[in-house]
């Protein structure tokens, strides 16, 4: 039987949810032999106040230490023929050579920008991996020279997600959900002074940079399943992307959010670049580059709210063919590793 040991958060609302709950399927099934290490448990767990966080700080390393030795002890002791790792950047390069020795096949799923934010340590975790799994295909040629068996898929999603649009609820009306970034910030209030439709913000440091006031609503982070009822009902969900950053190789040109929105019952509003009109079309009415075109294709929508649910079944199929399906990402590598089969998945 196949043994799978996997780093995976399984808190509702992190991205790899729907990985550990496809093993735990086949678990379940009796296809494999299952055990996943959260290190959450171990390292980021989650705390409340900043006395509660600088104790986290202070005593990380040592967690660290101790959530390496846990995984070490489930190598030797459970032999698996795969550890697959969703990003797990406190993963030890000690840890993953000894999973070699014990002729595990090392899976990295990385699916954020700059693995150097890291620490030096995380960037030779990523060079010793069988399969190395991003999401980034403007970063096609640094990942490439840190491992080369890398590839870059669409963004993920699960079959399970597929969720149908709902009525419009105007007092959502334009929403985001994510954290707050000088971009997405220009874009926001570009829009906000061009538009009298709600526009509610869900995420991170929304708060400190702006104030509640007339019809751009600040709200506290999202997660779970409150994620997919904001997308079904918004006119349209805002797919900013992070800009480049200081140290940053460069910015986002698809992220999660690209595929998460429309396959969650929303309607994405996507930035264009060469990358999304690959993926959505050239042509998609849904792409802007300016605030001007943003702003056209609000006044369509808001003028004729039956295109709303047309655009939506356009995007969302185009998600389903286009974009990576986790279960059948996973099933490839640990069913047909050796055949290489997971590479159809490689957009390049």
């Amino acid at each position: 039987m196949i043994k799978v040991l996997s780093i995976f958060r399984t808190f509702e609302g992190f991205d790899e949810t729907y990985f550990h709950s496809h093993f735990n399927m086949l678990k379940s099934n009796n296809e494999i032999a299952y055990v996943n290490i959260d290190d959450t448990t171990f390292v980021d767990f989650q705390v409340g106040t900043l006395a509660s966080r600088l104790v986290r700080y202070s005593i990380r390393k040592q967690q660290s230490i101790h959530f390496n030795k846990v995984i070490e002890d489930y190598i030797k002791s459970f032999k698996p023929n795969f550890l697959f790792c969703f990003k797990a950047r406190h993963l030890a390069s000690s840890t993953v050579l000894l999973a070699k020795e014990y002729n595990a096949k090392i899976i990295i799923i990385y699916p954020d920008l700059e693995p150097e934010v890291h620490g030096k340590e995380y960037l030779e975790v990523l060079k010793l991996a069988d399969v190395f799994i991003h999401t980034k295909p403007n970063l096609k040629e640094y990942f490439g020279s840190l491992n080369q068996n890398t590839i870059c898929v669409n963004p993920f999603f699960s079959i399970k997600q597929v969720q149908n649009m709902e009525s419009y609820d105007d007092t959502i009306g334009v929403s985001f959900i994510g954290h707050h970034s000088q971009g997405k910030q220009d874009t926001i209030l570009a829009l906000n002074s061009n538009i009298e439709t709600n526009i509610s913000l869900f995420g991170d440091r929304w708060e400190q940079k702006l104030k509640s006031h007339n019809n751009l609503k600040i709200n506290k982070p999202v997660f779970g399943p409150s994620v997919p009822e904001i997308y079904k009902r918004s006119l349209y969900v805002l797919g900013l992307l992070t800009e480049q950053l200081p140290g940053f190789k460069d910015g986002d040109v698809m992220t999660a959010r690209s595929v998460q929105i429309p396959i969650n019952g929303g309607l994405i509003m996507h930035p264009r670049n060469q990358f999304s009109e690959e993926f959505f079309g050239a042509t998609h009415t849904m792409l802007f580059e300016s605030i001007e075109e943003l702003c056209d294709i609000h006044i369509q929508l808001e003028s004729n709210i039956e295109l709303r649910q047309t655009l939506f079944k356009e995007q969302q199929e185009i998600i389903v063919k286009k974009a990576t399906q986790i279960e059948l990402l996973l099933n490839s590598i640990i069913y047909d590793f050796e055949k290489g089969n997971y590479n159809i998945f490689n957009i390049f």
